[in-house]
């Protein structure tokens, strides 16, 4: 994204005694589902106020009543934003994640990728952010933090769970949405036995080989999907989907 692309449509308003602020068209993602609205910001603060429409659920998740009344009207000094993260949203460049330093987050999907654009600029403006994203004047702050991670976790300062969460994070994954859920990798072969033996070689999967190839049968179905796939405009492939 280049910060000199045109800003998205917004509109001036005074909110609850606040100085002037900007608002544009926001929803807000949460795991149970997308609840639309309005964001507002000024100098000092962002806002997330509902639009009153009853969120979209995600299929399977449960009602979160309690959840949805709290979203319906969000409130974060700027001065606690100390990460920014560019997000997709359904595969789509529109969606936005900031972070404050005790973990909370909140993802946000614009209408369009200029809407974010201009709410990055602003943010950036307004914020004193440890990190915000990798675009050109911060990957060296990405790659001076990938590392410091790496050593902090060989150091044993950090957990596995923990150093896998982060590493989930800076990848572009999310709490927030069900479609980037973090993911753990799989390492384990036997997961019927009640007790594992972890100098056993056999207790682990063949990390050679990915999940779906673990299965001498299931190996040899992946490998016909591909010999025998035949179109002239998609090229063959060994899984439909990444899981």
């Amino acid at each position: 994204e280049e910060e000199g692309e045109a800003a998205a449509e917004a509109e001036a308003v005074a909110l609850e005694g606040d100085s002037q602020v900007f608002s544009l068209e926001a929803d807000l993602v949460r795991p149970h589902g997308l609840l639309p609205g309005r964001l507002y910001l000024s100098d000092s603060k962002l806002r997330f106020i509902s639009s009153g429409e009853a969120p979209s659920r995600v299929a399977g998740a449960p009602a979160c009543s309690e959840q949805v009344a709290r979203d319906a009207a969000l409130s974060w000094p700027l001065s606690s934003v100390a990460q920014m993260q560019r997000r997709r949203y359904l595969m789509v460049h529109t969606a936005l994640e900031l972070l404050d330093d005790d973990g909370d987050s909140i993802l946000l999907n614009f209408r369009t990728k200029r809407s974010r654009t201009q709410v990055r600029s602003w943010i950036k403006r307004k914020c004193s952010l440890t990190y915000r994203d990798r675009d050109r004047s911060a990957r060296t702050a990405f790659g001076k933090m990938l590392s410091e991670l790496q050593e902090a976790w060989q150091r044993r300062e950090l957990s596995n769970f923990d150093y896998l969460m982060k590493l989930n994070e800076m990848a572009g994954r999310s709490y927030n949405d069900l479609n980037q859920y973090p993911v753990l990798p799989w390492v384990l072969s036997d997961y019927a036995s009640p007790t594992l033996n972890l100098a056993d070689p056999a207790v682990f999967r063949d990390l050679s080989k990915p999940m779906g190839a673990q299965d001498p049968a299931q190996a040899d179905l992946v490998r016909q999907t591909y010999e025998q796939f035949d179109d002239p405009d998609i090229p063959r492939f060994h899984y439909g989907s990444h899981y």
